[in-house]
C-alpha cells in the first residue's frame, strides 16, 4: 500500500469503530470518522486501503486526483472515492478544513457503484451532508456495538444524499 501523511494539521474530532465481524455483510461498517483542519502542506497519496472515503469541504481549499481527473475542493465540494484505487489529495491554499468518514462494507460499495454511475465522484453539496457527518459521529462516539444497526442506518442516509436531486 502507497501511504503518505506529508505534515498533517489540527485534528478537531475524531472517532474510530470498530465493527464486530459477522456484522459486515448486512451493515455499512463506519472505520473512522473526523473533523479535520489541514495545514499548507497536508498531502495523502495512497491505494489498496479497503474502505470508501467520504469528505466533506467545510472552508479553506483542496484538491482530489481520482481515476485521471482532479477536482478542486472548495467550500461545499463533496466527494467519494473507493481507497482500494490510486488518489492524491492536498491541501491547494494556506489550510483545508474538512469532514471525512472511512467506511466499507458490501452494501456500501454497492451504493457507491450507483453514485458514481449517477453524479461521479465529486459534486456540491449542501449543510444536509454536514448535519449527516454531526448524526453519525454523534453515533460513532457512543462507542457501542448496540448501536450498529442506527450506525449503518446514518452511513446510508449519507450516501442517499449524494442521489438527491440537486436545488436550483
Amino acid at each position: 500500500m502507497l501511504y503518505d501523511y506529508s505534515d498533517s494539521g489540527n485534528i478537531v474530532r475524531f472517532a474510530s469503530y470498530t465493527l464486530p465481524g459477522p456484522a459486515e455483510a448486512c451493515f455499512i461498517r463506519l472505520a473512522s470518522i473526523a473533523h479535520f483542519d489541514a495545514v499548507a502542506t497536508y498531502r495523502v497519496t495512497r491505494d489498496n486501503l479497503p474502505e470508501l472515503l467520504f469528505a466533506y469541504t467545510v472552508g479553506g481549499q483542496g484538491q482530489l486526483t481520482y481515476r485521471g481527473e482532479t477536482h478542486v475542493l472548495t467550500r461545499g465540494t463533496v466527494f467519494l472515492i473507493d481507497c482500494r484505487e490510486w488518489h492524491d489529495y492536498r491541501t491547494t491554499g494556506d489550510h483545508w478544513d474538512f469532514l471525512w468518514i472511512h467506511m466499507g462494507g458490501a452494501l456500501a460499495e454497492a451504493y457507491a457503484r450507483q453514485i458514481w454511475e449517477q453524479k461521479g465522484v465529486a459534486m456540491r453539496g449542501g449543510a444536509d451532508f454536514i448535519s449527516q457527518w454531526q448524526a453519525v459521529f454523534d453515533l460513532a462516539q457512543l462507542n457501542d456495538a448496540r448501536c450498529q444497526p442506527q450506525l449503518s442506518a446514518a452511513l446510508y442516509e449519507l450516501l442517499t444524499l449524494f442521489l438527491r436531486p440537486r436545488q436550483g
